[in-house]
């Protein structure tokens, strides 16, 4: 783990948010509960610049909670918005309990 200053933290959060909004995604349900943590905090005072995705385009790797069929629409709109060979993806078959197993690994 990295200490990271709070207006960056919020800045990342937000960048990532605008990110993921623009490829097609809704933020997390928690997403506006969760943003309060950041009230009082500007991303001006943070100089840091951040990028997304991986190797200049969109990325998708399925997470340890997300079923086959999540992951499989996730890929689908990044397919419909970005177009053939322009997004990569990683999506690991199985159970969730065997995915939560190889992110432990």
């Amino acid at each position: 783990m990295v200490a990271v200053d709070p207006s960056c933290a919020r800045k990342v959060v937000e960048k990532g948010v605008e990110y993921a909004i623009n490829l097609g995604f809704a933020p997390h349900s928690d997403y506006k509960k969760a943003d309060r943590v950041f009230r009082g905090l500007s991303t001006e005072q943070c100089q840091q610049e951040f990028t997304f995705g991986y190797k200049g385009k969109p990325f998708y790797r399925r997470g340890p909670r997300e079923t086959q069929a999540q992951a499989e629409l996730f890929a689908a709109i990044l397919h419909n918005r970005c177009g053939a060979g322009n997004y990569g993806y990683s999506i690991a078959l199985g159970s969730a309990a065997d995915i939560s197993r190889a992110f432990e690994s």
